[in-house]
């Protein structure tokens, strides 16, 4: 957000936000449910469908209905997902599965899953990765892994939501140090995160998100572990994780285990995770792993030399990666 082409503080953005959000409040919500529907239905990369993406990015700083206890998205009614103070509904609910929430990523989950029998999903926050890929394969052994307390509760609301009985939700933080009964769980400060599921929470101190130096806009809450090692098992055939940063950590602990069964792994790959490149170029692609970037349309190739230097936004509208053997690429 900008005046006269200069970028707005913290503070007056917080302001500006502010004033935004009580006057679209103001409109009654009936004024917004026939723009989600034609948006939804609308053909892509139309003038309409543009305008009414740019409408509908400013109209969800209104916030849900505080009446709506749950919603249909607009696109997939059969996924339906409990109201919550949190980025992932607002976005669900505003933009359904096709512009919503890491909405390429989601295609190719749901495609993974489909063909996979044993699911780890590491930072399931609100359980939306859960209950999609859940609902495309019903009869596998799916683990969602969340160590927030609301996100845990509201991962289980939304799977009983959708009549999912084949996750099992634990909720605890994912760890490579089988010693570490709890750990402190850091939650970033903000409007822009939340707080019945906070995203960006993480473990430990971690440079990828300067804690050292702004220790004070942190809140944090203790929360049990879990081994990752107990759960990425022989016959673990596809994981996630989403775990701001310390997705080399994790890999880590089970590398052994990666090179010999070589799941397709789902992960964000940050600009600073210089930790996490350097592992996937040096331990798991000469074992056999692609790395892919996952796109509306396909998956992109990325050769060691992209993994080492790629901003995956500015380059691909993305934070994710896909690492899968070359058998299970899909053109």
């Amino acid at each position: 957000m900008d005046i006269g082409g200069r970028p707005l503080g913290p503070r007056a953005r917080d302001r500006a936000r502010r004033t935004l959000t009580a006057g679209l409040r103001c409109a009654p919500d009936r004024l917004f449910a026939p723009l989600r529907r034609s948006f939804a239905l609308s053909p892509p990369n139309t003038m309409n469908h543009r305008l009414q993406h740019a409408i509908l990015r400013t109209a969800r700083y209104r916030g849900l209905p505080a009446q709506l206890d749950s919603f249909a998205l607009s696109d997939n009614p059969s996924v339906r997902i409990v109201n919550a103070d949190s980025f992932i509904v607002e976005w669900l609910y505003w933009f359904g599965e096709q512009y919503g929430y890491e909405a390429s990523t989601i295609h190719w989950w749901k495609f993974f899953c489909a063909r996979s029998s044993s699911i780890v999903d590491v930072g399931a926050n609100i359980g939306y990765y859960a209950v999609q890929g859940a609902l495309n394969a019903p009869a596998a052994r799916y683990t969602a892994i969340e160590p927030h307390p609301g996100g845990a509760a509201l991962c289980r609301r939304n799977l009983e939501l959708n009549g999912i009985r084949n996750v099992d939700v634990v909720e605890a933080a994912a760890v490579g140090d089988i010693s570490t009964p709890t750990v402190e769980l850091l939650l970033p400060g903000g409007r822009d995160h939340y707080t019945d599921a906070p995203c960006g929470g993480f473990v430990g101190v971690n440079a990828v998100h300067g804690v050292a130096e702004n220790r004070s806009s942190y809140t944090s809450v203790t929360v049990p572990t879990v081994p990752i090692s107990s759960v990425v098992t022989s016959d673990t055939d596809l994981i996630k994780m989403d775990v701001e940063g310390q997705e080399h950590t994790l890999l880590s602990a089970v590398l052994g285990q990666l090179k010999e069964t070589r799941p397709p792994i789902f992960l964000e790959l940050l600009n600073d995770t210089s930790d996490l490149r350097t592992l996937i170029i040096d331990e798991l692609m000469p074992h056999g792993y692609r790395c892919l970037v996952p796109t509306a349309q396909t998956l992109v190739p990325l050769s060691a030399a992209d993994v080492r230097d790629v901003s995956l936004v500015d380059d691909y509208g993305t934070r994710d990666i896909v690492l899968t053997p070359s058998r299970d690429v899909a053109g």
